[in-house]
């Protein structure tokens, strides 16, 4: 491990290159703006460190892959609703223990969310059983919910959600068939 003496400090790192080039941005921050050297400094030593955080969390995680903002609209569902409602569903998916993470949000529903659901297998503009109820949530037109949903590969595939065949739907007493709907789709596909 190595260490480098600056000002008041000493920093240490096992990757002393790294540490060198922050040394030479810490001078050139401390010259540049007399007197918010330290602020400087901090910032860019924050920054290095949630880059090294990220760039650790991405190679622990080399099974998840994750989708964020999924748009959840009535002109989604099958037949269209026309609403004022909308939400929004990320997901992510972890192969090596096949769960699925989900956090839904909705807003300005017609009326208090009834029931919400995965369905599959679908394609965009076609429905499909329901193959995962969401149980806990809350009964509002504006909400937010998370849970995990564990792949059996019997009712509830891998290939079928990697595949796009997978909806998310959230019901109301206006729109007992469902009033928002996002296909759950983790690329271009």
């Amino acid at each position: 491990m190595g260490t480098i003496p600056y000002r008041n400090f000493v920093l240490e790192t096992k990757n002393f290159r790294s540490i060198l080039i922050l040394k030479n941005i810490m001078e050139i921050l401390s010259k540049t703006i007399k007197g918010l050297y330290f602020f400087g400094a901090f910032l860019v030593i924050c920054s290095y460190a949630n880059a090294r955080t990220f760039e650790k969390i991405i190679a622990a995680d080399k099974d998840t892959i994750s989708k964020k903002g999924i748009a959840l609209m009535g002109r989604q569902e099958v037949p269209p609703v026309t609403q004022s409602g909308y939400g929004t569903l990320d997901v992510a998916y972890d192969s090596s223990s096949k769960t699925l993470k989900y956090i839904a949000n909705w807003y300005g529903l017609s009326d208090s969310a009834t029931m919400m659901h995965f369905h599959g297998p679908a394609d965009t503009g076609k429905n499909a059983s329901v193959i995962f109820p969401i149980t806990d949530f809350p009964h509002s037109s504006t909400g937010t919910v998370t849970g995990t949903v564990k792949l059996d590969e019997v009712k509830l595939k891998e290939s079928e959600l990697l595949s796009g065949k997978w909806y998310f739907n959230i019901h109301t007493k206006k729109y007992p068939a469902g009033e928002i709907r996002g296909q759950v789709i983790f690329s271009t596909q």
